[in-house]
């Protein structure tokens, strides 16, 4: 039986390639490493799981240990993931809310008050701030129009993305892009 660790602050391929570069540097082969997810072949004992610990937090991440955190990690990376890839051309009719609630085995309830007893911050903040930074990572591209990118985001019209982006950015979406030229 191997060990599957849950990584907390990976976002990105290269959040993968640093953590399998510095666990191959140490001594440690693992057999996957994925978006907060990093497992190996064999149990790992108290020493290796301190070092693994110590390689992590010198790379600005962090082992998830308690249950609750590890759920909240797993909501995290659910809602990471459908944002970059387009979760409401996937979910057709369904919300966010019925979206998370079929990848997990919780009522919506459960997992938006174990998200804010965890994080301080309610659930559906997260959603939107999650969805902010992909907004600006599209206004950056310039591959899109505020029309698209509010209908690929799954928001009800322009003006309730425009809404969103300024109370959270202090810019329209369309100021933010000029002021990247």
């Amino acid at each position: 039986m191997g060990t599957r660790l849950i990584i907390k602050h990976m976002v990105c391929s290269r959040c993968i390639k640093v953590i399998t570069d510095e666990f191959l540097q140490n001594g440690f082969t693992p057999t996957d490493v994925s978006l907060g997810f990093v497992e190996f072949k064999h149990e790992l004992g108290k020493t290796d799981l301190n070092n693994i610990e110590l390689i992590l937090n010198k790379n600005g991440f962090e082992l998830v240990k308690s249950k609750e955190t590890i759920l909240v990690e797993h909501i995290k990376l659910i809602i990471e993931n459908a944002i970059d890839k387009g979760w409401c051309l996937e979910l057709n009719t369904k919300t966010f809310s019925e979206y998370i609630s079929s990848k997990l085995p919780y009522t919506y309830n459960t997992l938006s008050r174990v998200f804010s007893e965890s994080e301080g911050a309610t659930l559906e903040s997260f959603i939107i701030e999650c969805k902010i930074e992909k907004i600006k990572s599209l206004l950056i591209e310039n591959s899109y129009s505020v029309s698209e990118i509010s209908e690929y985001m799954g928001f009800s019209s322009v003006q309730h993305l425009s809404n969103q982006f300024k109370k959270r950015t202090g810019f329209s979406p369309i100021e933010f892009k000029r002021n990247l030229i």
